[in-house]
């Protein structure tokens, strides 16, 4: 299972004689998952340097992250040089997602003595974030059988109208998530035969609705992390009838289940996608909003039929066809680098030259 953490920000060291460098904010702040908070530092004195030091004038804040793949740092570190001391320094922490529904945790963030050659900064020790993950579970929606839905919320019904439609979608503004799936029918109600799911510039599609048997599957890169053969990540089971699991980097799941019904003499799918706790109240599609309202997730009530793919709401139908769309080389991305699990901060004083 996975884990949506909303983090509690709070200052955990008392101030000694001046402040010397400043944080803020420093009180109380919350950020969801997958969001950051900007910390901005501020020094309050000039720094001034004996003119015989064998270093840079400069001040310079270290930061220890020992749970780098909970919380991640833009920078292991803010400097300023002697010119520079009535600047501002950011810093900024993304509050990442370990994809686990588990207990409360607490991080701390320790911002090492300052490294100065100037005697008023160096060595004051400047204010830790300490850092509380309170977890946010994530969701399963289904869709079995000719087809029997179930969404984030609950809510079951049933589609008898074969077509494509947006099966999971994320609402967040900052996600590029889309699953599409497509039904087809013989005289029955209709069936999954296809399942496109996209993340950001990646998408895998695996359908067998052009005869009903065989499967065509490919995946299409369009960032450097997929490239590389990791996400999203497609682990297959079975031969006659295979289990295909697409796994990504957002911590979000496909399974598409190949079956066959001899009422038709055809092979159909059951989709599962399970969402993790960044969507949670961000979903749109056939799987609902995920907000923990039944009543919201489809125009017809609970057990119920939709005969005509028109009675969907709007965002349950797809604006473009994810079946045939490849990734474009223009928006090709470059997935983002975390911090190694490592305890200090690697930063190197550059050279001094008198």
């Amino acid at each position: 299972m996975f884990k949506h953490v909303v983090v509690v920000l709070a200052v955990v060291a008392a101030m000694v004689a001046a402040e010397r460098v400043t944080m803020s904010p420093v009180s109380v702040s919350q950020i969801s998952e997958g969001f950051k908070k900007v910390y901005t530092f501020k020094l309050d004195e000039p720094i001034l340097c004996p003119q015989q030091a064998d270093r840079e004038c400069a001040v310079v804040i270290k930061f220890t992250n020992s749970h780098p793949h909970q919380v991640a740092l833009d920078n292991c570190h803010v400097k300023w040089r002697w010119d520079q001391w009535s600047q501002e320094r950011y810093l900024t922490v993304s509050a990442t997602e370990d994809f686990i529904d588990d207990k409360e945790e607490t991080y701390t963030i320790v911002a090492e003595p300052v490294s100065s050659p100037s005697e008023y900064y160096n060595g004051f020790r400047p204010l830790n974030i300490t850092l509380v993950t309170k977890p946010r579970p994530s969701a399963v929606c289904s869709a079995t059988g000719d087809p029997h839905y179930r969404t984030f919320d609950g809510h079951a019904y049933h589609v008898y109208a074969p077509g494509r439609v947006v099966f999971y979608k994320s609402a967040d503004p900052n996600r590029n998530f889309e699953v599409q799936t497509d039904m087809y029918s013989f005289h029955r109600p209709a069936v999954h035969c296809a399942i496109a799911a996209r993340e950001n510039n990646d998408v895998v599609v695996i359908s067998l609705c052009h005869d009903g048997h065989s499967v065509r599957y490919r995946r299409s890169c369009g960032s450097a992390e997929c490239d590389r053969g990791s996400y999203p990540k497609v682990g297959i089971t079975g031969t006659s009838y295979p289990t295909y699991v697409i796994d990504f980097a957002s911590g979000a799941r496909v399974t598409a289940s190949v079956n066959y019904w001899s009422v038709i003499g055809k092979r159909y799918i059951n989709v599962y996608v399970t969402a993790p706790g960044v969507d949670r109240g961000l979903t749109t599609g056939m799987c609902g909003n995920n907000d923990g309202v039944r009543s919201n997730d489809v125009s017809i009530g609970y057990n119920q039929w939709i005969y005509n793919l028109n009675d969907l709401y709007e965002s349950q139908r797809p604006t473009y066809n994810l079946f045939s769309w490849y990734p474009n080389p223009a928006d090709r991305t470059v997935a983002p680098t975390l911090p190694p699990f490592a305890e200090e901060c690697d930063y190197i004083e550059p050279t001094f030259v008198r």
